[in-house]
């Protein structure tokens, strides 16, 4: 619901003073008739006078000074999306909240100060999306992108050390974060700003960064700090180290600038309590990325209802005129009503279990939710219901800075943020769900939804995993086995698959070994054969030279007629006489 003109809402006040006044009014009438005659005698008197007619009169017109008053104040149900456009930017704020932003050389403290620093860049922005990352040991996307100023500001306000119990500062798992936060930006319109005071070295965040910049993702970093330092005041007393010395926080900027390096950013240091945003935004993010992201967003146009409150007055103004007339019109419907409430009645009568079921139905059939005095928690839910997604996630968002622990409202997260199709954020928030949740089927659906989230990217191990243990605590979900044979049998095909691309690497090496043998082989047998060759060739040299000498010899010492009849000593002599030299 929706209230265009809140500044009249002081004229509800008159429907309890027309109340007051027409019941007075009544009575006084009531108790001058009284004096006159007796109650019986009054009819005879004043046949056209009722108690009854009087008091639905005063109701009318009482109704109509309230129609009348909420037309003014025109209540608003239901409404359409309007699609707008913008230009922008979208980034992220990853903030350290390690216990060494404690330290008070930059005033109040370093983690006072940031926070005050990044409200004052959101007050800059001009259509960009802002979306925010805690991390000390471990990170947590706190809120996703978007245009929602307020609801950003509302969980900067109630950040803490404690927010995050792990010790530590782990700039990788920041920067992870945030690739997976821009995972589904298409544009190359994207920042990172990490404020830190560096105090740990987490040399593979280098690797992270480089990954961020191949996705179009440009990180800045903040360095807070001073490197004088000063100590650590945590609850109350100075934090001491194993040796019982009082622990002295410097600022180490040394990872920053490389991580800025690495991310094709830019490191500022702050200067006192100067964290140039300013220059960072106007000089460096506005001018370098140049608004490349065109976002198209939706804008709510409700349905004007005064009309419906006008002419509800205008009816009720005009059935009490006709009253006042004296044209039988209210004891024809006095007569027409008091016939059917008897009818509705005595069905009743008859069938008290019918009675009891629509009296149960009645008081279930609204929505359930965790606090009913609060109207916030019941829009959400409304708007869940309704399939208005993305409202519902912004509605849940701004309820869980209040509650950040509550299993119910990370539920309804996960759904919303499921049903948008980000099912990273619903791993988060079904994932949360599961750790607080005290009751057994709301982990069950938990764990449930978490094996679908799983398994919409494809990490079916991890579906499996959940898909088990919901059927854990109820073995007859059909559709949780259902979904863990399916989940099983994609697990196969892909294990299936890791093994032929190793067979087939393996067939490819065994071929190529067997070719390259193959190919000495026939180099060996060439080489053979060429020397087999050779060795012929010089044989047969040989032996024609022989023969030669031999025929030569021969004929110098023959005698001519032996040489003209040659051809009747073959065979006779020499087989190799047979050779014709000439």
């Amino acid at each position: 619901m929706n209230i265009k003109h809140p500044e009249f809402l002081f004229l509800l006040l008159l429907i309890p003073a027309g109340v007051f006044f027409f019941y007075t009014v009544w009575a006084r009438r009531e108790k001058v008739l009284a004096l006159l005659a007796k109650p019986s005698r009054i009819k005879t008197l004043f046949p056209n006078s009722s108690s009854m007619k009087s008091l639905l009169r005063f109701f009318l017109l009482t109704s109509t000074l309230a129609m009348l008053a909420i037309a003014l104040i025109s209540p608003r149900w239901g409404y359409d999306w309007k699609e707008i456009e913008t230009q922008g930017t979208n980034i992220i704020v990853a903030l350290d909240l390690s216990k060494s932003m404690l330290a008070e050389d930059i005033s109040p403290s370093r983690l006072a100060r940031a926070r005050y620093e990044i409200n004052k860049l959101i007050d800059k922005l001009a259509g960009d999306r802002i979306g925010l990352i805690i991390f000390a040991g471990d990170a947590f996307l706190q809120s996703p992108l978007t245009h929602d100023y307020l609801m950003v500001k509302d969980w900067i306000s109630k950040l803490s050390v404690d927010s995050i119990e792990t010790p530590g500062t782990s700039f990788k798992l920041a920067l992870q974060k945030a690739r997976k936060a821009f995972k589904y930006i298409k544009s190359e319109g994207k920042a990172l700003i990490i404020m830190s005071d560096g105090e740990e070295q987490d040399e593979a965040a280098l690797e992270e960064a480089k990954g961020a910049k191949s996705e179009g993702i440009r990180i800045y970093t903040i360095g807070i700090g001073t490197a004088k330092g000063a100590p650590i005041q945590y609850r109350g007393s100075l934090v001491r180290d194993a040796a019982g010395e009082v622990v002295v926080s410097r600022l180490n900027d040394t990872l920053l600038k490389e991580i800025a390096k690495e991310g094709g950013g830019e490191y500022l240091r702050s200067s006192g309590s100067d964290f140039h945003l300013d220059k960072l935004y106007y000089d460096h993010i506005k001018t370098k990325i140049d608004d490349e992201l065109v976002k198209s967003g939706r804008s709510k146009k409700w349905y004007e209802t005064y009309q419906i409150f006008t002419a509800i007055a205008f009816a009720a103004l005009l059935l009490e005129v006709i009253l006042g007339l004296n044209m039988g019109v209210y004891t024809n419907v006095k007569s027409w009503f008091t016939k059917r409430i008897d009818n509705s009645f005595e069905k009743l009568r008859r069938n008290k279990k019918s009675g009891l079921f629509v009296l149960f139905f009645m008081l279930m059939a609204g929505p359930v939710i965790a606090n009913p005095a609060d109207p916030r928690l019941w829009q959400a839910d409304m708007a869940l219901q309704a399939e208005s997604f993305t409202d519902a996630r912004q509605q849940y968002l701004k309820l869980q800075v209040e509650h950040p622990h509550s299993s119910r409202l990370n539920y309804n997260l996960g759904i919303a943020h499921y049903r948008e199709g980000v099912f990273d954020q619903a791993l988060t928030s079904f994932a949360r769900a599961t750790e607080t949740a005290q009751n057994e089927m709301l982990k069950e659906s938990a764990l449930y939804n978490l094996g679908n989230a799983n398994f919409k990217i494809a990490d079916y191990e991890a579906a499996v995993k959940a898909y088990e243990a919901a059927l854990e605590i109820d073995p007859d979900d059909e559709d949780a086995k259902h979904n863990l044979q399916l989940a099983k049998d994609k697990l196969d095909e892909q294990e299936d698959e890791e093994e032929e691309d190793e067979d087939g690497e393996g067939e490819d090496e065994k071929d190529q070994e067997q070719k390259q043998d193959q190919q000495n082989q026939d180099q060996n047998q060439d080489q053979n054969q060429d020397q087999q060759q050779q060795q012929k060739q010089q044989q047969q040299n040989q032996l024609s030279q022989q023969d030669i000498e031999n025929l030569l010899r021969q004929v110098n010492e023959a005698k001519p007629s032996e040489v003209d009849n040659g051809e009747d000593q073959q065979g006779a002599g020499d087989p190799r006489s047979n050779l014709n030299p000439w």
